[in-house]
């Protein structure tokens, strides 16, 4: 039984399922989960910046990018859990590398098992670079489950 879980979310489609897998492993057992989304500033979307210049915004695309990960990415995602019956669901937003960032969060969090989407990178960029979810499962200090 998993009393510590940590969910790599981005939003995408391939990590819609860990929600759902995730609710599953914590079942009403009063277990903890971390929802995690790692980005970066370098990936923020063209749009993001257009709107910025477009309305005149105080804000760089940056702060807006991460308001918009914050309210329309985690926040559902947390609601989601807590609709699953997960009691206790924390948000945590971190830059830097993915793999990286999750890893590090998991032995800081003590997390028993990591919860990762199996897809987010390209094909060609997932065979050249390795993915995401390939390095966390390599390098994770617990038991990791890969959602395809």
């Amino acid at each position: 039984m998993s009393k510590k879980i940590l969910v790599a979310y981005d939003g995408s489609r391939g990590s819609e399922k860990t929600i759902d897998v995730a609710a599953s492993l914590a079942g009403g057992n009063g277990s903890e989960v971390w929802l995690l989304c790692a980005y970066s500033y370098e990936n923020v979307p063209p749009a993001f910046r257009s709107f910025a210049e477009a309305e005149g915004v105080n804000d760089p695309a940056e702060h807006l990018y991460y308001r918009y990960l914050v309210d329309h990415v985690m926040t559902p995602a947390r609601e989601r859990l807590k609709k699953a019956g997960v009691a206790k669901v924390e948000v945590a937003l971190q830059q830097g590398d993915a793999a990286e960032v999750i890893v590090d969060f998991a032995k800081e969090k003590v997390v028993d098992t990591i919860v990762i989407g199996s897809r987010g990178l390209s094909d060609l960029e997932g065979l050249v670079f390795g993915s995401v979810s390939h390095k966390v499962n390599h390098n994770a200090p617990c038991t990791c489950v890969t959602v395809r």
